[in-house]
């Protein structure tokens, strides 16, 4: 943001655009991402969780699926949209690459959302699971 807004030709609207996709869309996906993928761990531990909020997983992944594709596509429509694609594919990527939305019960859900996500997303998922595993990051 602080690059964006630094640029003359982009200090007004491109850095307002970017606000805006990072707040209404980028963010709150990784947010929903997040608490997908702990939604046993905060059941357990009777910690809040957005995702419970929804009546059942099948709603829960849709909408969190909208979310996705939005947030993929007012990220693109960015100035530079492909850096801001990136970022958000790897961010959705990084959220479907642990354990916890591999659970028998979730992989229906998470291919919904991994399809949601496009084809980088598809792409770099296994990839940073096969991180995740290398650096002991298999569920953070």
């Amino acid at each position: 943001m602080l690059a964006l807004a630094a640029e003359p030709e982009h200090a007004s609207s491109g850095a307002a655009q970017t606000y805006a996709a990072y707040l209404d869309w980028i963010a709150p996906a990784g947010a929903m991402l997040d608490s997908y993928g702990d939604i046993a761990e905060d059941t357990a531990g009777g910690e809040h969780s957005y995702i419970a909020h929804y009546p059942n997983m099948d709603i829960a992944a849709e909408r969190v699926s909208e979310l996705v594709r939005r947030s993929r596509s007012e990220a693109r429509a960015l100035p530079r949209g492909a850096r801001h694609d990136v970022i958000a594919a790897c961010m959705i990527a990084f959220y479907l690459s642990k354990d916890s939305v591999r659970a028998p019960e979730m992989r229906q859900s998470t291919r919904k959302l991994r399809r949601a996500g496009g084809p980088l997303v598809a792409l770099l998922a296994p990839v940073l699971r096969v991180w995740r595993m290398a650096y002991g990051q298999r569920s953070a």
